[in-house]
């Protein structure tokens, strides 16, 4: 039978399967002073001997920055993530900082730009390769453009509603057409 406790302020904290003698099934939630997420502890268990549970907890760990960023992520295998966020609280940096104590330093993301409206416009991963998006007047997307120092691994291009009714997009492996499920309705001729 499934089981649940929740604070006072209507946070869950335990949740399991209860079989009449043991928790065969469980988890335990912990939150920071803001009330964030900041630990999780799932269990299994593998036996279930006279009202106690012999089995495996598998823990993730967060913190989070004075603006409320979730800067660090523990994983159960021990492997530690760190982020980095702009003014805007915007990804800037994210990084495989450790793996059980042992430095790792790769950059899954090594350095963001950002369109004024928030949209990335240059994201510089870790692999080497680049990934580029422009948008028009209307903030829709214009082009995304995948990129390493040798090759361009991808390149889509969109346009929207032509006075057809159909939108396109173009992609440097496959060029598509494709026409809306259904007719396109303007709130203006209502």
């Amino acid at each position: 039978m499934g089981r649940y406790r929740i604070e006072p302020v209507g946070r869950l904290t335990t949740m399991g399967t209860w079989n009449g003698t043991c928790w065969p099934t469980g988890s335990i939630f912990g939150y920071d002073p803001m009330g964030r997420a900041n630990y999780q502890a799932d269990f299994l268990g593998t036996a279930c001997v006279s009202g106690q549970t012999n089995g495996v907890y598998d823990v993730i760990k967060a913190s989070y920055d004075l603006a409320g960023n979730q800067n660090s992520l523990t994983y159960p295998s021990g492997r530690v993530v760190k982020s980095q966020f702009n003014s805007a609280n915007r990804h800037t940096k994210v990084t495989d900082d450790n793996f059980n104590g042992a430095a790792v330093g790769y950059n899954y993301l090594s350095s963001a730009n950002y369109a004024p409206f928030g949209s990335p416009k240059s994201l510089a991963l870790g692999n080497g390769a680049t990934e580029t998006n422009t948008y028009n007047k209307r903030l829709q997307p214009l082009n995304q453009q995948l990129a390493n120092t040798t090759s361009t691994l991808l390149n889509h291009s969109y346009s929207f509603y032509d006075t057809a009714g159909t939108t396109t997009a173009t992609s440097s492996a496959s060029p598509t057409t494709s026409t809306p499920a259904s007719p396109r309705i303007s709130l203006m001729t209502r």
